[in-house]
């Protein structure tokens, strides 16, 4: 009949509770940096797809404008996407028989340059093909 003291080989001894807790502890550190990169590219993400949409929007108006009066070469504009807010910058880089051979008759090629308008740093460029003639 067993006795009620408890035995040497009943339980964990503090060197395989300090093991454990190390390896825990290890585990919780490497999953709390892939959470954090997860978010900080999540976030980056997110401003990418602002700015995408401050172009995506830009490029509209160009073709609602260009349609009725022309574009002028150089504008900037800003818009608000959320709580963030960008600079849209336009400009001309080539034009049908202005050296430029691989644009159709009447076309111009545009840049869209998006900054965040609090510390001007430029996101995203786009260059689009715009038809004057339809």
């Amino acid at each position: 009949m067993r006795g009620r003291h408890a035995r040497a080989d009943d339980g964990f001894t503090v060197t395989e509770v300090i093991a454990a807790y190390v390896v825990f502890s290890l585990t919780v550190t490497v999953l709390f940096a892939f959470l954090t990169a997860a978010d900080r590219m999540n976030g980056r993400a997110l401003l990418m797809q602002s700015a995408a949409l401050c172009a995506v929007n830009e490029a509209e108006r160009l073709c609602a404008h260009t349609a009725e009066h022309g574009a002028p070469d150089g504008e900037t504009t800003e818009q608000t996407q959320g709580r963030r807010r960008f600079t849209v910058e336009r400009r001309i880089v080539g034009f049908a028989g202005g050296g430029s051979t691989s644009l159709p008759p009447g076309a111009e090629e545009v840049e869209l340059t998006v900054y965040t308008a609090d510390d001007g740093m430029a996101l995203a460029r786009f260059r689009c093909i715009r038809l004057r003639e339809w």
